[in-house]
């Protein structure tokens, strides 16, 4: 593999060695590697965010980019560990659907339980298997060692299935929800900009409305700068999903939502 790439998604944060831990694992299998950090900021656990961010993320790299993630609640039970092989990447991950962002309609998909256990570090700690299980695996496959190398394929991996929004186009009405909120406070919606054009196309009026709790927002604004301060606005972020975002504000904080916040968007 020339000029190998591991990027690293956790939730590590950055006060422990946890991390560093990870790359030096790496580099003693491969001091020819280059390891990008995604973020280490993934919210404690939160194994939906992590497989948003990957999946947001991932294609920007060069193809046979190795993505680790560890966002693992259940390190140390019986979950298994997963080396998939999607889109002409690899991704090293536990299998609790962390991945399930880059599972959505793949070209090609193929997932090998990990389970060659002369590649793991020894010790093995029950409580850190990123240093001692994904890290070297990752730094292995760095090495030229083929996937098939760590263990059978399988098809029953977790796949938690990312919120998709209720289309009713009788009506002109989209039934979506909040799924992520980004470190500016802005509120990311499940409705994409294809839907929201597609829909505002076969509108009557070419008009629309978003209804969030008590707040209701008729425009749409193309740039953060452009927004209102204080006053929520809608644009579509560099995700392409519909936003809800206050001016030099959180929008989190200003309207008082969260994850998981239902939403209305009608076509008039």
């Amino acid at each position: 593999m020339k000029q190998p790439i591991v990027t690293l998604t956790t939730d590590f944060g950055t006060r422990d060695n946890y991390a560093a831990v990870m790359k030096a694992v790496m580099l003693n299998i491969n001091r020819d590697v280059t390891v990008i950090d995604i973020t280490h900021e993934i919210g404690r656990h939160d194994i939906m965010e992590a497989s948003l961010v990957l999946a947001n993320s991932y294609h920007y790299f060069p193809n046979w980019t190795i993505h680790v993630v560890v966002v693992d609640p259940t390190v140390g039970s019986g979950r298994r560990m997963l080396l998939a092989s999607i889109n002409s990447h690899l991704f090293v991950a536990p299998d609790n659907g962390v991945l399930s962002g880059v599972y959505q309609d793949p070209e090609d998909i193929n997932v090998h339980q990990i389970e060659a256990e002369h590649y793991f570090l020894r010790p093995l700690s029950s409580t850190f298997h990123g240093r001692d299980i994904l890290a070297p695996v990752a730094g292995w496959l760095t090495k030229g060692v083929e996937v098939e190398s760590f263990g059978d394929k399988i098809d029953d991996y977790v796949d938690l299935k990312l919120p998709v929004p209720e289309v009713n186009e009788d009506e002109g009405m989209v039934e979506g929800q909040i799924i992520h909120i980004d470190s500016f406070g802005n509120l990311v919606t499940n409705i994409t900009r294809a839907r929201f054009d597609e829909m505002l196309e076969a509108s009557e009026n070419h008009q629309f409305e978003l209804a969030v709790g008590d707040h209701v927002i008729k425009e749409l604004k193309h740039f953060y700068a452009e927004c209102d301060k204080q006053s929520p606005a809608l644009l579509f972020g560099s995700t392409s999903q519909l936003e809800v975002s206050v001016n030099e504000a959180s929008a989190k904080e200003v309207l008082g939502f969260d994850k998981g916040q239902k939403l209305t968007l009608r076509f008039l």
